[in-house]
């Protein structure tokens, strides 16, 4: 057996929110987890990493996970209770205390910029999440002759002007190249160093779906809704709040009660509004709220079908690493040439109850078809995602080009 490459890199990743893992087993919802499996990834292939993230009331400043893997949190405002800039259950372009919030920015900036002068020069390579980090940490590239490679998601680029989204993408070493999303037209718009780089999900092996089974007919179909419970136009785009109306009409229209069952996996302050909804419907013997979950995986061993994905999410990344049915909204922009209906995914029109509660009876009346719709979106994934263990060296490879070729530029 080949023995496998160890590397010394540093690695400095950058973003706003991160969770914690000492006593991360309550209900609240830090934001972050998506970038999880990239940092235990570089970990596990030798790399150094250190995590420079926002303070949140309630986590802690420091937080050493293994050896050569920690978490620094920066704080910005005293007393520590008083920061309001990322709110635990809300998304980062949350209005919710916005006057406050926004009067503490400048604080935040200054004491990051404080802590990307010490850690990047303690670093081989800067990995930016989020194109006002990478923008942050712009001076520092220059001043200490590092690397950033940008990894831009969709929302942070409404929150800068276009002018300065690209500039900061024209001057990253390296940019990864999504494939699906509201990221993927921005592309065609900067220019940049683009590179085709497999997604790193959590799961923990490609075949840790061995045991699962797909329902048989007549058995009651579990549909799973993974995903922050929030009003925003990002939760709502996957199907938030037309979720309940739909089983409603399954009940009421289709005759399909007793068959089928809805679980939400996530917190947030949208979850009293759905509940109420729920009650209203008469719905609860078939919908049910599961929190927010650390370890999704026994979830997804009983469900059928989930929901909350997009594009090429981790949601969906998790969902179809465990062959489960991907149910998603339909378009270009979020399926391209990669998810086709009734092939490796079911798909149903935006912000339409009729659409998705066709396609929920679908599900119900046809669990043979469905999974083998599952192991199609199965074996799609596994063509732009790859797991913890194979996805770090591809990474680290990368970014050994990179520091080579900004060391020969500086030469």
């Amino acid at each position: 057996m080949e023995k496998q490459k160890k590397y010394k890199k540093r690695i400095l990743i950058l973003t706003f929110s991160f969770p914690a893992f000492s006593g991360n087993d309550n209900n609240d919802f830090f934001g972050g987890s998506f970038l999880v499996p990239e940092a235990l990834s570089y970990h596990k292939a030798g790399a150094k990493v250190t995590v420079l993230t926002m303070h949140i009331p309630g986590l802690p400043l420091k937080e050493k996970i293994k050896k050569n893997l920690n978490i620094v949190r920066v704080p910005y405002f005293l007393p520590l209770r008083f920061q309001k800039i990322r709110i635990p259950n809300y998304p980062l372009y949350t209005k919710k205390f916005f006057l406050w919030r926004l009067f503490q920015l400048p604080f935040f900036i200054a004491a990051y910029l404080v802590f990307l002068c010490k850690y990047v020069q303690e670093c081989d390579i800067v990995h930016a999440n989020w194109t006002p980090t990478a923008l942050l940490a712009l001076p520092f590239s220059f001043l200490f002759r590092r690397p950033i490679f940008l990894t831009f998601r969709g929302s942070d680029i409404t929150m800068l002007p276009i002018f300065f989204n690209k500039h900061i993408i024209k001057h990253m070493d390296g940019v990864f190249n999504w494939k699906l999303g509201d990221v993927s037209k921005y592309i065609k718009l900067f220019k940049g160093n683009y590179m085709n780089l497999p997604l790193i999900s959590s799961m923990k092996s490609m075949n840790s779906n061995e045991n699962i089974q797909f329902a048989k007919q007549n058995d009651i179909i579990i549909f799973t809704f993974i995903g922050r419970l929030t009003e925003d136009n990002v939760q709502l785009l996957k199907g938030l709040d037309i979720i309940i109306p739909a089983a409603a009409k399954l009940l009421n229209e289709f005759g399909q009660r007793g068959k089928f069952q809805v679980h939400l996996l996530g917190d947030g302050p949208f979850k009293k509004k759905l509940k109420r909804m729920v009650v209203q419907s008469h719905l609860n013997d078939h919908v049910f709220f599961q929190g927010f979950q650390n370890n999704i995986f026994p979830f997804l061993q009983k469900t059928n079908a989930v929901m909350g994905g997009i594009g090429l999410n981790a949601v969906v990344q998790e969902a179809a690493f465990s062959e489960r049915l991907l149910i998603m909204i339909g378009g270009d922009e979020w399926t391209g040439d990669i998810w086709k209906d009734k092939s490796n995914s079911l798909l149903y029109k935006p912000h339409n109850i009729d659409s998705l509660v066709k396609v929920m009876n679908y599900v119900i009346d046809n669990p043979e078809s469905c999974k083998k719709i599952a192991e199609e979106g199965h074996k799609t994934i596994k063509k732009y995602a790859t797991n913890i263990d194979k996805g770090g060296p591809i990474y680290l490879d990368c970014f050994d080009k990179l520091i080579a070729r900004k060391r020969k530029s500086n030469s």
